[in-house]
């Protein structure tokens, strides 16, 4: 829920149309892996650890995906619409 607030609050904030790009959908598949090994360790005990440190991983990598391509407070050289 927090990274559609974020996506959908930068695009329609900047004025930009609310498309998903290729680094959002990036960021999105991997909040569902994280989601899914995150289940899978209910199912395979053997490899919590393994699976727990690869839902971290991914859950970092979306939130790192979004941070990197929507920076607090720049707009890519694209002008804000008056407002």
């Amino acid at each position: 829920m927090t990274l559609a607030m974020i996506t959908r609050a930068t695009l329609g904030h900047a004025g930009r149309a609310l498309v998903a790009s290729t680094a959002t959908k990036v960021a999105y598949a991997s909040i569902m892996i994280a989601l899914f090994t995150r289940v899978a360790i209910s199912f395979l005990p053997a490899f919590q650890t393994l699976l727990l440190h690869a839902a971290a991983c991914a859950w970092v990598a979306a939130f790192g995906v979004t941070r990197r391509c929507w920076p607090a407070g720049v707009n890519h050289g694209r002008e804000t619409p008056d407002l």
